[in-house]
């Protein structure tokens, strides 16, 4: 049986139980002899068609009724009344009455306006709660979509979300048996991503995929192959298929209902609903709203996925940058330890440099190094000057506050001092030691002794030291590392003192001789400057002379020429402003000179020259060439208008 056929009898079904109709039949039935018979048929836009009789068992008058309806008025008994009409054009109607006997005129007008007011009114309300269904429905449906619309972009886990979704299909359609497969690009495998069935004992594996060949039969691969929806009996399916019906495949559906999901113009899953009942079956209008869901529940997917990869590459990322942020730790810390060292080194260098007592140097030493590592106990021993022993020159130490001179003998810092080498011991190792006879410890017993020759001219002439009295304090190779370079700078700087320490007495014999000769040398400089003062007066004013002109003091013509070559090239190179060269002389100044004299002339040339320097700024040249000719250098920063 097709859908259409499935609809239409249930829509037949629906219309011959309208309760109202029943009702109004029965009523005019009640108005009619006892053993009267009535049936009604109608088309309507609304209900579709239908037909109804009382008593119920009137068949055969039915019948009749629902022929007339079609035109086949053909067979009507003479003792059946017919009462037909038609309402707003939408709706037509067939009554038969067939009374026990014949009613009186008048009584069967008014019989037949009240039953057509009575059905008219019945049909009506009949079509008012069809709508108010229709709008429940609608209702329901729009906030259905909505649910899904949300659902789609809600930051669920996928099975959860898949879930949701089932649910809220259900509530729209029969979903009871629903499961949602994705599937590779060529469609040759699927994997299960949702699944619930009541009636099938088959489980999918979650995670597993399942490939064509496994499934040869199965209408899911048909769907995802075919890229279209199918619908229909799951046996009449495969029949239409042409392909075998295997049980296998799954128990067999009294409907079956798939549709494909597609993502950029390729199917990448599908979604199917089944029915096991025969009273619940699929139409157009499931198909549209399984197709919407489809569409939903792939962006669900997509999205899920795109979030899995996002996390994915979050992951991978935060695995980078922790990897990377280990190393620059690594790097920070490395680069720190190297700084601090060589902030210490120089500060060390600075002290040796400073001059300062050896009890302040060595304590600020002290103080340096207790930057780079526990120096708690911490002491610097020399070599004493007739080099039969060793001098703690400074020491710093929780138990053993007081250090005396002693010969050499075999203890941590003799070690040291005989190895040439830094010496690291734990107390195991200071005891071993012991045992074998080589070392003897004097004062406190260290867990943790570290000791440092100190090299001058490459000659050991002491030991820098610590220790640690707690086991948890435990000096490392880097330690070492760090004391090694502090104590190269400690020779180096001891070096530096001794050397100034020579200096010092260099400079004390020195001064004699200098303050004796300085002052000879001072008596002959005082003449030398006075002479060499005398001399650079003499030839600044032979420049000047040379370089300006006697009568006006303006620059000359060598002067000009000097500044001119040196304005040209400037302008040349760019990095200069450009410039302007004017000539000028004065009319009739040789009738001035013949007329007044020439000291009126001369006059007259140092006005004009002074007028001159007056009208140009500090950086421009006024020059006189000679005779009554000058010249102006003149400069601008205008560009091409100079």
């Amino acid at each position: 049986m097709s859908h259409s056929e499935l609809d239409a009898k249930a829509e037949t079904q629906r219309a011959d139980t309208i309760s109202p109709v029943t009702n109004v039949v029965g009523t005019l039935q009640s108005l009619l002899p006892p053993v009267s018979t009535v049936a009604l048929a109608w088309r309507d836009g609304s209900l579709g068609e239908g037909s109804c009789s009382f008593p119920v068992s009137a068949d055969g008058l039915c019948q009749l009724a629902r022929d007339c309806l079609a035109g086949n008025k053909e067979g009507l008994p003479a003792s059946v009344h017919l009462l037909e009409w038609s309402h707003d054009s939408d709706a037509d109607y067939v009554l038969l009455i067939d009374p026990e006997q014949a009613l009186p005129a008048a009584r069967r007008e008014a019989w037949e306006g009240t039953a057509r007011v009575l059905i008219c009114s019945a049909m009506e309300l009949m079509r008012q709660r069809i709508q108010i269904e229709e709008l429940q429905r609608s209702k329901q449906l729009q906030k259905a979509l909505f649910e899904i619309a949300d659902l789609a972009g809600a930051d669920l886990a996928m099975t959860e979300m898949m879930a949701h979704f089932h649910r809220i299909l259900g509530s729209l359609m029969y979903a009871e048996n629903c499961y949602i497969v994705e599937c590779d690009e060529n469609q040759q495998s699927l994997e299960f991503l949702y699944f619930v069935d009541t009636h099938d004992s088959y489980l999918p594996d979650p995670g597993r995929r399942y490939s064509y060949e496994e499934m040869p039969a199965s209408l899911t691969f048909a769907v995802l192959r075919n890229g279209r929806a199918l619908s229909g009996p799951s046996r009449e399916l495969a029949k239409y298929l042409e392909q075998p019906y295997e049980v296998s495949e799954g128990e067999e559906s009294t409907d079956w209902l798939g549709v494909p999901m597609w993502r950029d113009n390729r199917v990448c899953g599908a979604i199917v609903v089944q029915s096991y009942v025969a009273d619940a079956c699929y139409g157009e209008e499931e198909l549209a709203l399984l197709n919407f869901v489809a569409k939903h529940i792939l962006t669900a997917m997509d999205r899920h996925q795109a979030h899995a990869q996002l996390e994915q590459r979050v992951w991978q990322r935060t695995q980078d940058l922790e990897h990377i942020n280990d190393h620059l730790q690594g790097e920070i810390i490395e680069r720190r330890r190297a700084e601090l060292l060589q902030a210490a080194l120089f500060n060390i260098s600075e002290l040796a440099m400073s001059g300062k007592a050896t009890g302040d140097f060595y304590a600020q030493v002290h103080e340096i190094i207790g930057r780079l590592l526990d120096a708690s106990n911490f002491y610097v021993a020399m070599v004493t000057a007739d080099a039969a022993g060793i001098e703690f020159v400074y020491s710093v130490d929780r138990y053993n506050r007081e250090r005396a001179t002693r010969i050499f003998s075999d203890g941590l810092t003799e070690y040291a001092l005989q190895r040439r080498e830094p010496v690291l011991l734990t107390r195991a190792g200071i005891d071993q030691l012991i045992v074998a006879g080589t070392l003897k410890e004097f004062g406190a017993k260290s867990q943790c002794w570290l000791g440092v020759p100190l090299f001058s001219d490459e000659e050991v002439v002491g030991v820098i030291a610590v220790q640690s009295y707690n086991p948890e304090v435990v000096f490392t190779a880097d330690d070492q590392r760090l004391l090694v370079f502090v104590a190269r700078a400690i020779g180096n700087s001891l070096a530096r003192q001794r050397d100034q320490q020579r200096l010092v007495q260099a400079h004390a014999d020195l001064e004699l001789r200098v303050t004796e000769r300085t002052r000879e040398l001072g008596e002959v400089n005082q003449k030398l400057l006075g002479q060499i003062g005398e001399r650079m007066r003499a030839e600044q004013r032979l420049t000047h002379l040379a370089m300006h002109d006697v009568l006006t003091g303006l620059p000359n013509r060598l002067h000009l020429q000097d500044r001119l070559e040196r304005a040209i090239e400037n302008a040349e190179l760019g990095i200069a402003p450009n410039f302007a060269l004017l000539f000028l002389d004065l009319d009739r100044f040789k009738w001035v000179n013949d007329s007044i004299g020439h000291a009126a002339g001369d006059q007259m040339l140092v006005e004009v020259a002074r007028r001159l320097v007056g009208l140009v700024r500090g950086d421009d040249v006024v020059a006189r060439l000679g005779g009554d000719e000058f010249a102006l250098l003149v400069h601008s920063d205008r560009g091409s208008n100079a």
